[in-house]
């Protein structure tokens, strides 16, 4: 539009025969409008560009100066493994002052333990796991360690006992060498890696990948399959070797030939570790050591299956929920 204006303006005047703009001065009032033309719009994009990027500038420098709401404590203790049992004492916790999310939470997991977490959803499961790594701080009431509070543990010992594995598989534009090595601060060896995909039956699909431990993943891991990436996740969680490793719902969005394989996983995953698994599926908790009912924030019941049938009116209502079809 710039180039048609231009062209019609200049033309009358040089046409018009009381002017003084000759054809030369046209032609050269034209190549210097075009030559700035490029330049403009550079600028201009460069322009977008910075206001773009102080905006992300904002939104960065808002969680760069958040205030930590995990305080450490001076006299911190070191901590490198798990040997007796995790306790909850009279535990309540809460996001804001208006509802309070667990209420009096009281129960032991033993070394070795393999216990389940079960309830409906938004009674308070997640929250309840991401208490004992210190995600958040306990309103009221302690969470124990082989007796030690742990908020008087070493924050990065505190989480380096613990190996997650969440319903939502977080992967990275990177190498599967380097999403299974981000689960430890440690340095891990290239053996250690590929144990770690061995135990997660994850070496299944690696070794058929064109460059296999190097291969790349795509953002949001797009080319690899819900239970591919599900997988890596706990090869990542266990490549540490943490002794706790918790399942939040780890198979909930698989499909049943995809949840197969990762429950395979998982089996091969939690020998001789303590286990805590959150499940929606009550096939997959069965045969644990302890399942605990979540009901509103509240305990309504621990105890094995059969124990429970019996005793928990909840559990009995999730299991015929299940199950009333079979």
């Amino acid at each position: 539009i710039t180039g048609v204006v231009v062209l019609l303006i200049g033309g009358k005047q040089v046409l018009s025969g009381n002017s003084d703009f000759t054809f030369g001065n046209f032609i050269a009032f034209i190549l210097a409008v075009f030559s700035m033309l490029y330049p403009l719009k550079i600028l201009t994009k460069a322009y977008a560009n910075i206001r773009k990027a102080l905006v992300s500038i904002e939104r960065v420098s808002e969680i760069l100066n958040r205030k930590e709401s995990i305080i450490e404590s001076k006299s911190q203790l070191r901590k490198s493994n798990f040997h007796d049992k995790i306790e909850l004492q009279e535990v309540c916790f809460q996001y804001d002052e208006e509802k309070e999310i667990l209420k009096d939470i009281s129960f032991d997991i033993s070394k070795g333990e393999k216990v389940a977490i079960v309830g409906s959803s938004g009674s308070g499961k997640t929250t309840l796991v991401n208490l004992l790594p210190r995600m958040y701080d306990v309103k009221s009431g302690k969470i124990l360690i082989d007796g030690t509070s742990v908020k008087e543990i070493n924050l990065k010992d505190l989480r380096n006992l613990f190996g997650i594995v969440t319903q939502e598989s977080i992967l990275f534009t990177d190498s599967i060498k380097n999403n299974i090595g981000y689960g430890t601060l440690k340095p891990v060896s290239q053996k250690e890696i590929e144990d770690a995909a061995r135990i997660a039956f994850a070496d299944e699909f690696i070794d058929n990948l064109p460059e296999q431990y190097d291969h790349f993943l795509h953002p949001k891991a797009s080319n690899l399959s819900g239970g591919q990436k599900q997988r890596l996740c706990i090869a990542r969680a266990i490549v540490g070797n943490p002794p706790i490793l918790i399942f939040d719902e780890a198979t909930s969005s698989l499909d049943t030939e995809a949840e197969r394989k990762v429950q395979k996983a998982i089996e091969q995953a939690t020998k001789n570790r303590t286990v805590i698994v959150i499940a929606h599926r009550l096939s997959t908790v069965l045969s644990s050591d302890k399942i605990i009912v979540l009901d509103q924030g509240k305990i309504v019941g621990i105890g094995h299956h059969e124990e429970l049938l019996k005793s928990c009116e909840r559990y009995k209502t999730l299991y015929e929920m299940q199950f009333m079809d079979k």
